[in-house]
């Protein structure tokens, strides 16, 4: 009888702690891309919410070239922002140095790692619609 009261205990315990587990980590991603065809100046933004402490990252990729986020970010709230950009202003404001005509075919994938270099969340994707 006492073996069943605590089996029971130890299985009310595990989902408790499994159920805790997944909403803590309910992170999402937002990717914004703006390209502007007569400067080929592309503008990210990669948006993170619902992020634990810690130490995050962010990397864009567009045509096999990859760019990290120059500085890491704690969370705000659960929130982290990375901007990415060739404006030599946005730049100097905080924003990483993207190169001209970053966005190739159109379509540009985002990835938030944490300090140990993991993937936090979802790998998302923007694809530029063509008119």
């Amino acid at each position: 009888m006492v073996m069943k009261k605590v089996l029971a205990a130890v299985i009310a315990s595990t989902v408790f702690t499994i159920g805790f587990v997944n909403e803590a980590s309910a992170e999402s991603i937002r990717l914004r891309c703006e390209f502007r065809a007569k400067k080929q100046r592309p503008k990210i933004s990669v948006d993170g919410k619902g992020f634990g402490s810690g130490v995050y990252r962010a990397a864009v990729t567009s045509g096999g070239v990859t760019v990290e986020s120059k500085d890491t970010q704690s969370p705000v709230g659960g929130e982290v922002e990375f901007d990415f950009d060739v404006n030599k202003n946005d730049i100097a404001e905080g924003a990483t140095a993207l190169p001209k005509g970053f966005i190739k075919d159109n379509m540009v994938s985002a990835v938030i790692t944490d300090d140990a270099g993991f993937s936090v969340g979802p790998v998302v994707k923007s694809y530029r619609q063509k008119k």
